[in-house]
């Protein structure tokens, strides 16, 4: 019996085997960054949430919000691993192979060793993987613009974009803000000592307004340019989450209510400056008569009357 070679020159070759892997990894990976990350949330003592609370920065979440968020986000990336095995399309095979491929399922483990790292509290360790997985979404970002969305491919949107665009802005709004407080230790004293003393709070919110105008601020850009609505929800939701969670100094409050105002804001502007610009491209521009053209347009008619 002959062995067939098969030709791994032929990039549509070499595009089904690296598909082939994904359709093994991705899955995998998933389902071992859902699990840590649940584990650690729900099982382990103290929990995230608890550590949350016993941290408390002038970054930090409202617990609820994070937890809706991050469910959205889960059944998202299950939708992509569907999508993954079932892709069909040229298109989509390309965008999963071309436009996410293996980084997402290195940041996958990345998350789980991050889940597992905050859960002892090594937050420096966490911050740095954290740090390492933004690094891999933003360049799945990136690599998405090379391959977007189209109207003949809605679930490309739904179970690819959304998703990756979801874990930018999870990561780097939410995620990164909170473990460099608490790396640092930039944490609130929200409980008067046994000993006696006074309860400190809003200590570091300054540092806060800056990460949060900062870090929003190049999502409010991005939004702008690419008329992102994923992420001008995303955004909205993020930041409503900080300022929900009491107590909250000023200038956080001042921050978190002009974004949740701009956000939305910022995506109809572009939305409807775009409709206008394509409005404008459509329309028939006919040449200027001169006076004489005019003059002699008229006397023709006036001859073909008599």
């Amino acid at each position: 019996m002959s062995n067939t070679i098969l030709p791994t020159s032929d990039p549509l070759v070499r595009q089904a085997l690296a598909l082939i892997r994904l359709q093994v990894l991705t899955p995998l990976s998933v389902l071992v960054s859902i699990g840590a990350t649940l584990v650690c949330a729900v099982v382990v003592r103290p929990t995230m949430g608890e550590i949350s609370r016993n941290h408390p920065t002038s970054v930090s979440p409202l617990g609820v919000m994070v937890g809706v968020y991050w469910l959205i986000l889960w059944v998202g990336l299950v939708g992509y691993c569907i999508l993954l095995v079932m892709a069909r399309k040229e298109e989509t095979k390309a965008t999963i192979v071309h436009g996410v491929g293996l980084r997402l399922v290195l940041a996958n483990w990345l998350i789980a060793f991050w889940s597992i790292a905050f859960a002892l509290e090594f937050f420096v360790t966490s911050v740095i993987l954290l740090s390492l997985t933004l690094l891999l979404f933003l360049s799945i970002f990136l690599t998405l613009l090379l391959h977007p969305p189209h109207t003949s491919r809605p679930l490309d949107y739904v179970f690819i974009h959304v998703p990756m665009r979801m874990l930018v802005m999870g990561t780097l709004v939410q995620g990164l803000p909170l473990g460099v407080f608490l790396a640092a230790g930039w944490v609130d004293n929200l409980h008067a000592p046994e000993g006696g003393g006074n309860v400190e709070w809003g200590k570091y919110a300054w540092p806060a307004f800056g990460f949060i105008i900062g870090l929003n601020s190049l999502a409010l850009i991005e939004v702008a340019l690419l008329k992102d609505l994923p992420t001008a929800l995303s955004g909205t939701w993020l930041v409503l989450s900080v300022g929900l969670a009491r107590p909250k100094p000023t200038p956080v409050f001042i921050a978190v209510i002009l974004f949740a105002v701009l956000y939305p804001l910022v995506w109809i502007a572009a939305f409807a400056w775009g409709r206008l610009r394509r409005a404008d491209a459509g329309r028939i521009v006919l040449p200027e008569q001169t006076e004489g053209e005019g003059e002699r347009e008229g006397l023709a008619r006036e001859e073909a009357g008599v």
